[in-house]
């Protein structure tokens, strides 16, 4: 369908098949560059840390795989809780993008370290779901900001390429750890 709000169709502009040409042409921008490389950083640990928790619950508190998973069950729970209501009606309203980029990292990474330290497991799930909640903004905030500096034809490709890389932790996180 062809909206009148939209781009008009270049007939003269190929479509990128390389994601990572695409990738490298937002990197090479000052303005988005360091928030790009900060949302790879922290996408990928995150990933890393949630596909290793499996084992460091069995290691540590002797649970099983499905354990983990029903823990994970009720983490998109609170994640869908944040989106829908934390995050339009509080977070965004209180504090600016920048705000909350720097304290999810800083927060992050300090509750990341903890959750290896603890080893009581009703203490390990509160810190686990504390953690959830607050990193389950750092995509959205770091969308919204990152989408702030595009020009309006670069939105769509944008977008993409920020999906794209969420697919990108998804697969490089684990496969690092």
């Amino acid at each position: 369908l062809y909206f009148t709000n939209t781009n008009h169709p270049e007939p003269t502009k190929s479509i990128a098949i390389n994601p990572f040409s695409i990738m490298l042409k937002y990197l090479r921008k000052d303005e988005m560059r360091s928030f790009l490389l900060s949302l790879f950083f922290l996408g990928i640990g995150g990933f890393i840390v949630v596909s290793s928790l499996s084992l460091f619950m069995n290691t540590v508190f002797w649970t099983t795989g499905s354990v983990y998973g029903y823990i994970l069950a009720v983490s998109w729970v609170i994640s869908a809780f944040n989106m829908w209501y934390l995050v339009p009606k509080f977070r965004t309203k209180w504090f600016t993008h920048r705000q909350l980029i720097i304290w999810t990292h800083i927060v992050l990474i300090a509750w990341y370290w903890f959750l290896g330290t603890i080893h009581n497991y009703t203490l390990f799930v509160l810190l686990f779901y504390a953690t959830w909640l607050l990193g389950g903004i750092y995509m959205p905030v770091y969308n919204a900001h990152i989408m702030s500096h595009a020009k309006p034809w670069e939105v769509g490709e944008l977008s993409g390429m920020l999906g794209g890389a969420q697919s990108l932790f998804m697969f490089v996180g684990p496969l690092l750890w």
